[in-house]
């Protein structure tokens, strides 16, 4: 059984990986699963989970930084074992299905070739919520301030800059494209940094993606044969960095920053999602 995780940049991939190396490390806090082996960079992942446990700021992972953890995670109670493949890349790596139309060999196999995805969003972030009506205001003031320069001049458009929505949807959609074989997978949806919208009357992870992430959500509601989906709300930092970084060093026991909200979760325990991830069912 083998998941892996995915996400653009900022999307709060690190914050997870450095707070779940903690969890398993420390055995601090009561989880669904537990470490049998951890493999990989171990040095990186133990760089992130000292300067998690300093509450200070992650730094983007460069490409010189880039490296494939792997967590053997076992369910006591079954003897059941799962792999949770994390590629620390740059997010951008992750962008490419939509920007270039391709995907780097390793990570594609990767994707390909996994049971189950983790899936990452900020929460900390504004909605892509420009309408076609907004859209064509923008491309008729591009069209108009085009008339009036050189005509070899290209529109001012990268394929980086469309929204993330689309980026996330075509990664999706590559995981199954022919030559790969198209499959019934898990999938968790991670809301990172929950702790921004978690005072919100009545915030639950599921609502909030289907009204700010309509795109993504949508996709994956129509599309159950491939994709069987949970949502969860999740702080790994337990705050804002650097401005909450004395109050979340206060807390005796670190694994009580972190907050995890979804079904069938504990308070604390990021295992719970990869718990529910290794019950899927997969179909060739």
């Amino acid at each position: 059984m083998r998941i892996v995780a995915a996400g653009l940049p900022n999307s709060g991939k690190s914050s997870f990986i450095a707070a779940l190396t903690h969890l398993l490390n420390a055995k601090e806090v009561d989880t669904r699963l537990t470490l049998a082996s951890l493999s990989g960079d171990e040095k990186q992942l133990r760089t992130l989970e000292h300067r998690w446990l300093g509450a200070e700021p992650l730094p983007r992972t460069q490409r010189a930084n880039e490296h494939w953890g792997r967590f053997s995670v076992l369910d006591t109670v079954t003897g059941e074992e799962a792999e949770f493949l994390v590629p620390d890349m740059r997010g951008e790596l992750f962008e490419q299905p939509a920007t270039i139309g391709g995907c780097q060999r390793a990570l594609w196999e990767a994707l390909v070739g996994c049971d189950a995805i983790i899936l990452f969003t900020n929460v900390d972030r504004p909605d892509d919520d420009l309408t076609v009506c907004d859209m064509a205001d923008v491309v008729g003031a591009v069209a108009g301030e085009e008339q009036q320069i050189s005509n070899s001049r290209q529109l001012p458009f990268q394929a980086s800059s469309i929204p993330e929505e689309p980026k996330l949807v075509e990664l999706l959609q590559a995981v199954n494209r022919w030559p790969a074989p198209s499959k019934n997978r898990r999938l968790a949806l991670v809301l990172s940094a929950w702790d921004v919208v978690s005072a919100e009357m009545g915030a639950d992870p599921s609502s909030w993606a289907d009204r700010h992430r309509p795109m993504l959500a949508q996709f994956l509601q129509e599309n159950p044969g491939l994709w069987e989906c949970r949502v969860y709300g999740v702080s790994a930092l337990g705050g804002r960095l650097p401005q909450d970084g004395a109050r979340l060093r206060e807390i005796e026991v670190a694994g009580k920053r972190i907050g995890v909200v979804g079904v069938d979760v504990n308070q604390h325990d990021l295992t719970g999602i990869l718990y529910w991830l290794m019950k899927s069912k997969v179909n060739g």
